[in-house]
């Protein structure tokens, strides 16, 4: 007998998915509230820590766990590239990577509004590793500065990449 498929519940808020009673099957849903989706796992013993792990309001023991999205991709190399989001929302620039200035271009293609893509340039060669957007209104969104180690994170907005922050690492 194979498992039954079941639709994801959404509920308004996390409060509301804490007010529910446990069950004894596994079962999934997504608070309005916050854009992330939750496992209930029988038995669990974690306890709540109101963001990651939540509880429930009696019925079976048990556990609401949110489900992780590995988001990293495959680390980047010497050489121009089109990244987007469904190469993973973190890339890395590995050490003594680049042996030229080198930029990244941010693509459209399968974002959605909200996605962020986060670059982390752990080479100190010397030299730039430019992020660009290649939505409608295009241009640099970050310089990563030769011989510094550095973080960048873009927002799309559903038409461009945005500059959201960027640091230098330590």
């Amino acid at each position: 007998m194979s498992n039954p498929r079941r639709s994801i519940t959404v509920l308004p808020s996390i409060a509301t998915l804490e007010g529910d009673r446990g069950q004894p099957a596994p079962r999934y849903a997504l608070p309005l509230d916050r854009p992330s989706v939750y496992q209930w796992v029988p038995g669990s013993t974690e306890s709540s820590n109101g963001s990651t792990i939540l509880g429930a309001a009696g019925g079976y023991g048990g556990a609401w766990l949110e489900v992780r999205r590995p988001d990293k991709g495959v680390d980047l190399d010497d050489a121009d590239a089109d990244v987007g989001i469904a190469d993973g929302g973190w890339r890395i620039v590995p050490d003594s990577t680049l042996g030229d200035n080198r930029t990244l271009t941010l693509v459209t293609d399968g974002a959605a509004s909200g996605d962020t893509i986060t670059i982390t340039r752990l080479d100190s060669e010397a030299f730039t590793l430019t992020v660009s957007n290649d939505g409608t209104s295009g241009g640099d969104l970050f310089v990563l500065p030769a011989s510094e180690r550095w973080w960048c994170l873009a927002y799309f907005d559903g038409t461009d990449w945005l500059a959201r922050a960027a640091g230098k690492l330590p």
